[in-house]
């Protein structure tokens, strides 16, 4: 796992569509997405943020959560910029109680591994 999708069960900055009431319920284990920059504003003030998007039938389509706050912060941040990954694990569905208690706490939580760390099978 190299990094984790939250905020997969809110509505807000864009999480919702025509389609889809709460975007990143429709989220399922192997679906591909993409991080991306973008600016929302909280209480105010404009932050940015690394959203992140679904990939379907080979085209960007809703924006299903976000990379959590500490680490779009960090500044080197622009090494995930626009980069392909897979979901491998939605923690409601673990068996890890500790990860079924964070996917509460963060109102949805998916790991994932990004397409270029996956291992070749020789």
């Amino acid at each position: 796992m190299d990094f984790e999708i939250v905020g997969l069960y809110k509505e807000t900055h864009g999480r919702s569509c025509t389609a889809h009431r709460c975007c990143g319920k429709a989220l399922q284990l192997n679906d591909l997405v993409r991080i991306k920059y973008m600016h929302i504003t909280v209480s105010g003030k404009v932050y940015s943020a690394a959203k992140v998007v679904q990939i379907i039938q080979g085209e960007e389509g809703c924006i299903v959560g976000f990379l959590p706050a500490a680490l779009s912060q960090r500044s080197d941040m622009d090494a995930y910029h626009g980069r392909f990954a897979q979901v491998v694990d939605l923690y409601v569905d673990s068996p890890e109680s500790t990860d079924r208690q964070r996917d509460q706490e963060l109102n949805g939580v998916a790991a994932c591994t990004f397409l270029s760390n996956v291992d070749e099978v020789e």
